[in-house]
């Protein structure tokens, strides 16, 4: 990978990692976002390609409402389509948590907190797409 590649994934990371951190901190004893921690953790230390594309895919179907900053849309959706992606019954179930757990998490913060989490899904999905230009460009770069 490229040095900007590599910028692009390790800044994806750490904004992966603010926003399941900031999660924990809200909800410190739920087992479901201690379970989310460490897989992010672990994932993100072991395979940080194959987090940014996950993450990424389920970004990708709404990248209009993320970078409108609609939270109304987030807080209405139910997410059935990300429920059915999910990869075995584990994940759904956390899945499923995760989105309940976060939209009662964002019910009950400022709006200024908000906007921060608004802020951070709209620089994660700018990143995501950022890297997968570079993908783009460095496999054409190969077949010529």
């Amino acid at each position: 990978m490229d040095p900007r590649t590599i910028d692009v994934l390790e800044l994806f990371i750490a904004d992966l990692k603010r926003l399941v951190g900031s999660l924990e901190r809200y909800n410190p004893k739920d087992l479901a976002v201690q379970s989310l921690k460490r897989r992010v953790i672990i994932g993100c230390r072991d395979v940080p390609t194959h987090v940014i594309e996950l993450v990424g895919k389920y970004m990708i179907p709404y990248h209009k409402e993320i970078f409108d900053g609609s939270f109304e849309f987030f807080m209405d959706n139910n997410y059935s389509d990300e429920i059915l992606k999910a990869s075995n019954d584990d994940d759904i179930d956390i899945v499923k948590h995760i989105i309940a757990i976060s939209k009662r998490t964002f019910e009950h913060i400022t709006l200024n907190e908000r906007g921060t989490y608004i802020a951070l899904a709209q620089d994660m999905l700018d990143k995501y797409l950022e890297y997968k230009g570079s993908i783009i460009d460095r496999q054409r770069m190969a077949q010529n």
